[in-house]
């Protein structure tokens, strides 16, 4: 398995599993009484910094044990990752309009960012694969 597959299915497991302990928070906090506004905030910043800490851990660690060759970059040209934050902003913006709780509009918003990353990384995954049946 070449590093671009490893790297995107870090990604997916990373991003899969920060996301799901977030759901799981705010959905058993609402379910037991609501979730404050600081609460949600705090748990929002604590899921980006260990998203990024643990992508950039599996990362370093990835880099240190492959060996060094060229690799062919994914096409740009169909972005499913694209769609997928894109119609997450929109539903927000629904959400908005309509006068949704705060808690609900960032978590649609952050369940499109995890959406939108696992969809670029899955695209990644599919394209590295075509290209080395190819060779």
């Amino acid at each position: 398995m070449s590093f671009t597959e490893k790297s995107a299915w870090a990604v997916i497991a990373t991003v899969t599993a920060v996301f799901a302990g977030y759901v799981v928070i705010v959905v058993s906090q609402s379910i037991t009484g609501g979730v404050a506004q600081t609460a949600l905030t705090g748990l929002l910043v604590g899921c980006a910094i260990t998203m990024i800490v643990a992508l950039a851990a599996v990362h370093i660690a990835l880099a240190a044990a492959a060996p060094t060759r060229a690799e062919p970059r994914p096409s740009s040209r169909r972005r499913p990752d694209a769609i997928i934050l894109a119609s997450g902003a929109v539903f927000a913006a629904g959400l908005t309009v309509t006068g949704a709780a705060s808690v609900w509009i960032v978590t649609v918003l952050f369940a499109a960012l995890a959406g939108g990353e696992i969809a670029h990384a899955a695209t990644r995954i599919a394209h590295e694969r075509k290209a080395t049946a190819h060779v």
